[in-house]
């Protein structure tokens, strides 16, 4: 288990990187951000970039799925973009397609860009 100001990770395994700032989650990997509006990514492995200390990328694979209160996004892969420790971009992708589901739309594609300042949809590209 890792535990930061930002997110709560699990997994079977993980490996963590200190100088390149980089850590990966193997076997039933769970991220779970608890700044601003939550949102848990779940995959078979996760990796974590750190920049400054500060939570910026999150690339789950194999079965990924991130869900948060207005969006539920699941692909093979599925990469994460984070400023101040906030969600401003998932991208999902992969042989299987992607699909985004949120309250008003579902949405199924080979590949999902989706923008969300302040962690709310904004816009979401197919």
């Amino acid at each position: 288990e890792i535990t930061r100001a930002d997110v709560v990770a699990n997994s079977d395994s993980a490996v963590f990187e200190q100088d390149s700032e980089r850590a990966r989650l193997l076997r039933d990997a769970r991220i779970r951000g608890t700044r601003g509006r939550p949102f848990t990514l779940t995959g078979a492995q996760i990796d974590l970039y750190t920049r400054e200390r500060e939570l910026a990328r999150v690339v789950a694979r194999r079965e990924a799925v991130v869900t948060s209160d207005s969006l539920t996004l699941r692909s093979d892969t599925v990469d994460l973009r984070l400023s101040e420790g906030l969600l401003e971009f998932a991208y999902a992708w992969g042989p299987s397609r992607a699909t985004a589901v949120s309250p008003d739309r579902d949405l199924v594609a080979d590949s999902i860009a989706a923008y969300l300042p302040a962690q709310r949809v904004r816009e979401i590209r197919a």
